[in-house]
């Protein structure tokens, strides 16, 4: 059967053993439209899917992309779990000097050889 963005969040939802009610609290958001979310009724904003996302742990992106929410320019990349991978350890840097050695390794490694 095919996943659906309401099943995903129902399925954790209730794996977390949250309310409705519980989980609508704690993201913010209207009881009614966390049903209609979950009834594939509605299709929640990117914000409303991140909050979804940490509170019930789920993987952001895949939320994302379960509620049509990526960017059309990046959906082939959020599609691809080798893409995904590098962004997630891409995410982790927070030392410039990082950044500069992975854009050198990048830069190496896309050069054209001769």
């Amino acid at each position: 059967m095919h996943e659906t963005l309401g099943n995903r969040i129902r399925a954790a939802r209730e794996a977390k053993g949250l309310s409705l009610r519980d989980l609508a609290r704690r993201v913010q958001l209207d009881y009614g439209y966390l049903s209609k979310i979950e009834n594939g009724a509605v299709s929640p904003s990117a914000e409303a899917l991140s909050a979804l996302a940490e509170v019930l742990e789920l993987d952001e992106i895949e939320l994302l992309l379960l509620g049509d929410r990526v960017p059309a320019p990046l959906d082939p990349l959020a599609r691809s779990e080798e893409a995904l991978d590098f962004f997630k350890r891409a995410a982790a840097i927070r030392e410039p000097a990082e950044w500069r050695e992975l854009s050198r390794f990048l830069e190496e490694r896309l050069r054209p050889r001769q």
